[in-house]
């Protein structure tokens, strides 16, 4: 037995083509699910990160800047380094104004210095040892020859500062070099020019043997 189909051909074609529509809106409805469900999901990840990064904000703002302390430290180690390679260059430092210092106490009333001569070298200490004597050889220590250029106003206060620097221990060999008679804003005075020596490790200082020689002046007025 053979099924006829009477509907018209326009009839079929009609409801077919409901039939796709019904299923492109179902289609349509399920991925505007889909894409309202991942919406969602975004929001919720992106609140999360806000959440996130105000807390690593707040955490990073209550962490202190070391950048100006370090810049700092970093300054005043390389002024230090500059400082050590310069004794190296030119051996042990001399604090004139202790030396000054003592010079000045044994000078009488009415005498000044003018000027300041200070002369580094390394010496061998006396009976320590012979040089080139590698079985015993000398022991060095640092020794600074001094000349001192004043005015007095007489010869008796020079004596008596000769005497003063030749009984104070830092200092060794005092002598006289010359004492002669000038004019200093027209009152005559007696200039005079002492040299003297001075262990400088007793001031405090050291130096290896055979470090480079320093030389020093200076003009006091």
């Amino acid at each position: 037995m053979k099924l006829v189909n009477l509907l018209p051909e326009w009839y079929l074609q009609q409801r077919r083509r409901r039939r796709q529509t019904r299923m492109h809106i179902l289609a349509m409805l399920a991925l505007a699910g889909i894409l309202a469900g991942a919406h969602a999901i975004a929001l919720h990840g992106v609140e999360e990160l806000t959440l996130r990064s105000d807390t690593l904000t707040a955490r990073l703002a209550g962490i202190t800047d070391h950048s100006a302390l370090v810049s700092t430290r970093q300054s005043q180690l390389a002024r230090l380094q500059n400082i050590e390679l310069a004794y190296q260059e030119l051996g042990s430092p001399i604090p004139m104004s202790a030396v000054l210092q003592q010079i000045q106490n044994d000078m009488g009333p009415g005498m000044a210095l003018s000027r300041v001569a200070v002369e580094v070298q390394p010496e061998a200490i006396k009976g320590s040892g012979f040089v080139g004597d590698s079985k015993a050889p000398p022991q060095w220590h640092d020794v600074a020859k001094l000349t001192v250029v004043g005015v007095s106003p007489d010869d008796g206060k020079i004596v008596e500062l000769i005497g003063s620097l030749t009984g104070n221990p830092l200092f060794s060999n005092v002598s006289l070099n010359y004492e002669r008679t000038e004019t200093v804003r027209e009152f005559a005075v007696r200039r005079f020019e002492i040299r003297m020596d001075m262990d400088v490790e007793q001031l405090g200082t050291e130096n290896a043997p055979g470090a480079p020689r320093s030389v020093a002046t200076g003009e006091l007025q």
